[in-house]
């Protein structure tokens, strides 16, 4: 999973990201 570092700093998009990642683990 590839996430652009823009959409890290969007603390929305880190918590999106984070359970994107835990799905996929």
């Amino acid at each position: 999973m590839v996430v652009p570092p823009r959409t890290m700093r969007t603390p929305g998009m880190v918590r999106f990201r984070l359970y994107t990642v835990r799905a996929s683990s």
